[in-house]
């Protein structure tokens, strides 16, 4: 079968717009699994209901995270996952994680979580400098994430030593 060179360039062109957004879910596969295992290193207050984890603005991660809560627990708690636009929607959950395009909130979502025992979890630059406690960055083309040793603390959590070794530390 023969592909008229114009065609061709046009297939090419749109495998190539494609590879980002492949790319892009794969990436919030890995958060959302990074996410999880992240609830290994920290001990969780008791908090009455599911185990929550919430995702304040749009993010493929939503769905991803939703995946993994079907088959997975923290501990014997059931995981549950929402999605929220606003801080008025936060309630008492365990795990905020912040996209990229709500890093500006993290100050305002400090002050409603003081003494609520809250992991933020971001994806923006500069985000653990804002409170964050875990930010997820491309290091030369690969997913890593830094670890605020100052946010964690603030947070009220307990959090495993080993966690330290598994990212990089910004100490602030």
């Amino acid at each position: 079968m023969w592909i008229s060179k114009p065609l061709l360039n046009k297939l090419l062109i749109c495998c190539l717009l494609l590879i980002p957004l492949v790319v892009n879910a794969q990436d919030e596969k890995l958060k959302a699994i990074f996410v999880y295992n992240f609830t290994r290193y920290f001990d969780w207050p008791q908090k009455p209901g599911n185990f929550l984890i919430l995702v304040m603005g749009k993010s493929s991660i939503y769905s991803e995270l939703t995946e993994i809560a079907q088959k997975k627990k923290v501990g014997t708690t059931t995981i549950e996952v929402r999605s929220i636009n606003t801080l008025s929607e936060m309630g008492d959950c365990h795990i905020i994680y912040v996209t990229s395009s709500k890093t500006d909130q993290i100050s305002s979502l400090l002050s409603a979580s003081a003494n609520k025992n809250l992991l933020i979890i971001s994806e923006k630059e500069g985000a653990c400098s804002n409170g964050a406690g875990i930010n997820f960055v491309n290091v030369n083309g690969k997913l890593s994430f830094e670890i605020s040793r100052s946010a964690l603390s603030k947070s009220g959590l307990i959090v495993s030593s080993a966690f330290y070794g598994l990212g990089k530390v910004i100490n602030e």
